[in-house]
């Protein structure tokens, strides 16, 4: 989520023996697609615990349900909004544990025009790792979500947050606006073999469950595993392997999906961590399929069309880097991951990219500045009977929280998403806008972005 991940094949854990050995407490597992583990919405301050409760109001425009009108075009609906909101999160780090939760959830209410898309959005983030004993580490992280719209995994208050696990949900890459159910749950554990040498294992599971027909839901199952060695105080280098299994619902066939990576993480400051890591993967694709049967053999049968199995395998680059920085009053991170992704419910098992940046700023004593950007793509890997084969969006948006009083904030953010089909030529452009208040307290300015 960012969902609590099963990897988007490829992210595994980097160095968690490596990072107990060069530091003087236990940090949790640095994950290769996520090196800078966030500490709760404290953007690098130690808050502990934190609630709070929202009134929202803004625009979104660029709405469409899965389907045509009767012009033959996508739905386009544009409405004003209202959104009550509220959540808690916390976290607490000790020198051999720490736990990380959150939880969000907003209720919408469109306007008339654009009532079909009013609705709850829920998101919660559960993630705890433990250091059990001077040579196994352990990590499980569970996260679940509901959302009704896109954009409305990004508003305010209700953002896909992230756990230990890659999730290959990601709402800048879907197409339509549609109801959604997400789960996934993740456990893994870390044996320091000898001074230098770490191994790690981990398990996951998942699943995506699109309300309409039109789109195509998911079962996921995720293994891996990953031998890491420590150069020294500061750096890492290793290899894993991970197994994928992607079942579609409704008969829409299945996918399976091996991935091996040579990996390389260092700590470049006190601040500054960077992981990265390339290698190939290996996809084998099934499928039933629906063909024409020859005029001549038709004729002779009364039978036009017939059934066939599908079955194919796709290799290609699977790459991953992230570099991030905590300071006391902010927090930057920019990361690249490249693999095999179950799809968006339209494109069915793809060869998914996806790059973004973010950084929070909470040093003013009453103002907190955030923005998040990202680039994603997706070729379709697993043959379906439309003529969507390629997929791209861009996603930009940025927000202030102003505290107003003790426990009153002032809240105001804008969101721009582009979508791109390549084959029907389908095009979307959408943007949202929202203002309002937050109550809340603490001495910093309040994270909901």
């Amino acid at each position: 989520m960012k969902y609590r991940y099963y990897g988007c094949l490829i992210a595994l854990l980097i160095g968690c023996g490596s990072q107990a050995w060069a530091q003087p407490t236990f940090q949790g597992p640095s994950i290769l697609s996520r090196s800078t583990r966030p500490i709760g919405f404290g953007e690098g301050r130690p808050i502990r615990l934190r609630g709070y409760a929202s009134f929202n109001t803004g625009y979104m425009d660029g709405l469409g349900a899965p389907g045509t009108d009767e012009n033959g075009k996508p739905y386009d609906f544009a409405g004003y909004n209202g959104t009550v909101g509220f959540g808690a999160y916390a976290s607490y780090s000790r020198p051999r544990d720490s736990f990380q939760f959150s939880y969000g959830s907003g209720f919408t209410v469109f306007s008339k025009n654009a009532n079909y898309y009013s609705g709850m959005n829920h998101n919660l983030s559960l993630s705890y790792s433990r250091l059990l004993t001077n040579r196994w580490s352990m990590f499980a992280s569970v996260g679940a979500h509901i959302t009704n719209t896109v954009l409305g995994a990004n508003r305010l208050g209700t953002q896909i947050t992230a756990g230990y696990f890659n999730d290959p949900f990601q709402p800048m890459n879907e197409i339509f606006d549609n109801r959604m159910y997400g789960f996934s749950a993740g456990l893994g554990a870390s044996y320091r073999a000898t001074g230098r040498w770490t191994l790690s294992m981990m398990g996951t599971s998942g699943t995506v469950i699109r309300r309409s027909q039109a789109l195509v839901s998911y079962v996921a199952f995720a293994t891996g595993g990953e031998a890491s060695y420590a150069l020294n105080r500061v750096s890492s280098a290793g290899v894993s392997y991970s197994f994928s299994k992607f079942d579609h619902r409704r008969g829409f066939g299945d996918a399976a999906s091996m991935s091996w990576m040579g990996l390389y993480s260092r700590q470049l400051s006190r601040q500054w961590r960077f992981g990265g890591g390339a290698g190939l993967y290996r996809a084998e694709l099934n499928r039933l399929q629906t063909f024409q049967i020859d005029p001549f053999i038709a004729a002779l049968i009364g039978q036009t069309t017939s059934i066939q199995r599908f079955y194919a395998k796709r290799y290609g680059l699977s790459a991953a880097a992230n570099l991030g920085a905590t300071f006391r009053k902010s927090n930057v991170n920019i990361n690249y991951n490249r693999g095999v992704n179950p799809g968006n419910g339209v494109l069915l098992t793809a060869e998914a990219e996806t790059a973004g940046v973010s950084y929070g700023y909470t040093g003013f004593r009453r103002l907190g500045l955030f923005s998040n950007a990202g680039w994603g793509r997706m070729k379709a890997l697993l043959e379906t009977t439309s003529q969507i084969r390629n997929f791209e969006s861009l996603f930009a948006s940025g927000g202030a929280s102003y505290q107003i009083a003790p426990f009153l904030h002032f809240n105001a953010g804008i969101t721009a998403h582009h979508a791109k089909i390549g084959g029907p030529n389908y095009l979307r452009n959408r943007w949202s806008a929202q203002i309002g208040i937050s109550l809340s307290p603490g001495e910093v300015p309040l994270v909901l972005w």
